[in-house]
């Protein structure tokens, strides 16, 4: 019943932190590549104008090598948006959600890993001038 001309989308978090069964990490480039397959087709609904991809926030205690991971794939997904029509990238790893160290900052956090409502407050602020069409 819905018809969103925008839509907000948020993917490969996952993919970025955990390896496969076998110990091999999906590359960025597959990693963006797969987010730009699922944003096609999100796109090719007849009503969505719009895909707003956000950037991987990341962990609580982070680590040097998933925020390599994170901060490669973010520049990969936002190369992405602008290669493609109609995607939009939203860059979430930046202050105040995330602290001078590069970890998610514990004051927007319920578990190190994902967002409070505080949090959730601070990304609809940033998401409001997108949705809003401004």
């Amino acid at each position: 019943e819905l018809e969103p001309s925008r839509v907000v989308l948020y993917a490969g978090s996952v993919d970025v932190r955990r390896a496969a069964d076998d110990g091999s990490w999906t590359s960025t480039g597959d990693l963006v590549v797969r987010v730009g397959k699922l944003a096609e087709r999100v796109l090719g609904e007849p009503s969505v104008d719009e895909v707003i991809l956000l950037g991987i926030l990341p962990e609580r205690e982070t680590g040097a090598e998933l925020g390599a991971r994170v901060r490669e794939t973010n520049a990969g997904l936002a190369a992405l948006a602008l290669w493609m029509e109609g995607i939009s990238f939203l860059p979430t790893f930046r202050a105040p959600l995330v602290n001078d160290a590069g970890n998610l900052s514990e004051a927007f956090t319920a578990d190190g890993l994902h967002l409070n409502g505080k949090g959730y407050a601070m990304l609809a602020d940033w998401l409001s001038p997108l949705l809003n069409g401004r």
